[in-house]
């Protein structure tokens, strides 16, 4: 996702090889990564947010339970704010609530 200055060019292969090749317990907990605070806060940067979209669209394909692909879909077509405030999005909230029971 960047540290909010730039993107390792070089690395963005290795980057989207690494992602692809996540089953789908390891997709999930990295499409809900913005649930962790310092990954939420770096969503302010307008290339963090870009990567963070990017990853999103690499590892749903590796998704395949309809709740956490409900999530990742409303972020990605319904969702009109900034990223770094997905946490204040009613849906949002209610989704990840119904989400934890999931994955405990």
């Amino acid at each position: 996702m960047t540290n909010g200055n730039g993107v390792a060019v070089n690395a963005d292969d290795i980057y989207v090889e690494i992602l692809s090749s996540l089953h789908a317990h390891q997709a999930i907990i990295t499409a809900l990564s913005f649930t962790e605070p310092r990954i939420l806060s770096s969503l302010q940067f307008r290339i963090s947010e870009r990567k963070f979209r990017e990853m999103l669209e690499i590892v749903k394909p590796s998704i395949t339970s309809p709740p956490f692909n409900y999530i990742i879909n409303y972020i990605e077509n319904n969702y009109k704010g900034q990223l770094q405030h997905l946490l204040n999005d009613k849906t949002v909230k209610t989704s990840l609530e119904s989400l934890r029971t999931l994955l405990k």
